[in-house]
């Protein structure tokens, strides 16, 4: 499969059932690997799916029951999709945990959720650090 065929692939899925799907994934990965204590690392990228199979203009309108919304990043300008952030292990940078948001939505507005998002799957504990990009 090319990179272009993954991503229109991806696009066809609600933005739940990608996180839900990557998370199953890490969770598997990561079994049997708690220690005392953790330094997280946590970053977001744009992730552009391929959602414009026309060639047409999309608007704002016309993605407004639709999971990828417009959004801007510096290194790639404006794209249709979602930001993911990866929460990674500091020592073997394993990923641990990622969501998934429409559009572009900034560092600061979605880091709150992000923590909840750790807690929830019982991944913060008491001596645990976060670097936060």
């Amino acid at each position: 499969m090319s990179v272009s065929q993954v991503t229109e692939l991806i696009g066809r899925f609600p933005a739940e059932t990608i996180e839900k799907t990557m998370n199953t994934i890490i969770r598997y990965l990561n079994r049997n690997n708690r220690v005392k204590s953790h330094t997280y690392l946590i970053d977001a990228t744009p992730l552009d799916v391929d959602y414009n199979f026309d060639s047409k203009k999309i608007s704002k309108k016309n993605l407004e029951n639709k999971d990828p919304k417009w959004g801007h990043g510096t290194s790639i300008g404006f794209y249709i999709g979602f930001k993911g952030t990866f929460v990674l292990d500091y020592n073997t940078m394993m990923p641990v945990l990622f969501v998934i948001h429409p559009g572009s939505p900034h560092d600061s507005q979605i880091f709150l959720e992000i923590l909840e998002q750790m807690k929830k799957h019982h991944l913060l504990h008491h001596n645990d650090k976060i670097l936060a990009n």
